[in-house]
């Protein structure tokens, strides 16, 4: 909301310097009444929500406070090599196919020859008379 309220008043500042075209004012005050009225609905649903507690604790009509806040910890985005890890251990198709490398390694038949790309030449040379 404060974001939103800087903008508004530098656009009108700009448009008022002659540097910035009105659309631009236009632009941030839609941009200020969004978040107004964003926060406004938030607003109302924490007090549809603190009226609906109060009918479940039944204390309808009587004033209260929430004191305890929610617990925020902040999230710690993990380290390149531990998110690879992570996202291969979850990938089933990954773990099938480290599976059949290692029963193939383990059964030690070489891997069959229709794997490898083979050019096949025929020819028919000579001279003709």
């Amino acid at each position: 909301m404060k974001t939103a309220q800087a903008l508004y008043d530098r656009a009108v500042d700009q448009q008022k310097a002659g540097v910035s075209p009105a659309i631009d004012t236009l632009r941030a005050q839609v941009e200020l009444q969004s978040r107004q009225q964003q926060l406004i609905v938030a607003r109302n649903d924490f007090a549809k929500q603190k009226l609906a507690l109060s009918r479940i604790i039944d204390s309808v009509g009587q004033a209260f406070a929430l004191t305890d806040t929610a617990p925020y910890d902040a999230l710690i985005p993990p380290s390149l090599e531990e998110g690879l890890r992570r996202a291969f251990a979850a990938r089933s198709d990954y773990q099938a196919a480290l599976a059949q490398t290692r029963a193939a390694e383990l059964s030690g038949v070489p891997p069959a020859r229709s794997t490898i790309p083979v050019l096949i030449w025929k020819a028919i040379t000579g001279t003709s008379a």
